[in-house]
């Protein structure tokens, strides 16, 4: 199993799945594929934390790759 640890290294987590989408669509099939075997999902950023909050046993959503302006409205 993957894992994942907080930038500290304080606290670690054995995951089932680590996934980086790059759009809305493969956000959205990461989801419905965990619900479907019951795991729960946690986004995750730059795991600054120095608790638990941002560990699962479950999926893992790093949404790294999505810190792109796609437009704006000036």
């Amino acid at each position: 199993m993957p894992k994942i640890t907080t930038w500290s290294g304080f606290q670690e987590a054995e995951v089932a799945a680590i996934l980086r989408p790059t759009d809305a669509e493969a956000i959205a099939q990461a989801i419905r594929t965990a619900r479907a075997g019951g795991q729960r999902v946690r986004a995750i950023g730059g795991l600054h934390s120095f608790n638990t909050l941002p560990l699962t046993s479950g999926t893992v959503l790093d949404l790294s790759g999505l810190g792109q302006v796609l437009s704006a409205d000036v």
